[in-house]
């Protein structure tokens, strides 16, 4: 009867996962991409044509569309802009497999809404989607350098905001809280031995058990 939320940091951890768990028959609780918040798909599809004026290169389209659709947020809109900026993150992996900028908005589709009380089960999501939701139990997936934090956070601000993330995900729990992390982890040329976040070991101050 309990409620399990397990969190990732990006959707590419997550699809890993649920390709995991469908293999063995779990069923689980897709609480979707940041692609499919209503209020990111609409404004993404509004301005998704003229984004593609501004240049050919498909890396160029997409910052001038996350630019145009941030623009219409407010900056006291903390939430929104995290959702735009994940959701912007998930395209280019789309892009950079392939897909044209246009292919890769039209994935996008609105997700119902996430403001329903959590059910007992398992639980998917990523840090960015279920703001203010609890579980009884949360499993953070991914305490590894270049995971969390993000391999692009490369300054102050955006080390920052990663911190901000990994406290909402870690956040959602009543009762118990698991924290994970791989030995290695695949990347574009191969496998690499994985290191700790640089976070995992304040978190290990407070642990009740490590495995």
């Amino acid at each position: 009867g309990a409620s399990v939320g397990v969190v990732v940091r990006r959707q590419t951890r997550l699809e890993a996962l649920k390709g995991a768990l469908e293999l063995t028959g779990q069923t689980f609780e897709d609480w979707g991409a940041p692609t499919h918040v209503p209020k990111v798909v609409l404004l993404l599809k509004r301005f998704v044509r003229e984004a593609l004026t501004a240049n050919d290169d498909p890396t160029t389209q997409l910052s001038a569309l996350e630019a145009m659709c941030r623009s219409q947020l407010e900056e006291s809109d903390v939430a929104g802009l995290d959702e735009m900026s994940a959701a912007c993150e998930d395209l280019r992996t789309l892009v950079t497999r392939g897909m044209s900028v246009e292919e890769a908005v039209a994935t996008c589709r609105q997700a119902p809404s996430t403001d329903a009380p959590v059910a007992p089960g398992l639980h998917l999501l990523t840090g960015h989607l279920g703001k203010g939701q609890e579980f009884d139990w949360v499993i953070v997936l991914g305490l590894e350098d270049g995971h969390i934090p993000d391999f692009r956070a490369s300054n102050r601000s955006a080390l920052e905001e990663e911190l901000r993330v990994l406290h909402v995900m870690v956040s959602r729990v009543r009762y118990g809280l698991v924290l994970t992390r791989a030995a290695t982890t695949n990347t574009r040329i191969g496998p690499r031995q994985a290191e700790d976040s640089r976070w995992l070991e304040r978190l290990e101050t407070v642990a009740t058990v490590r495995v």
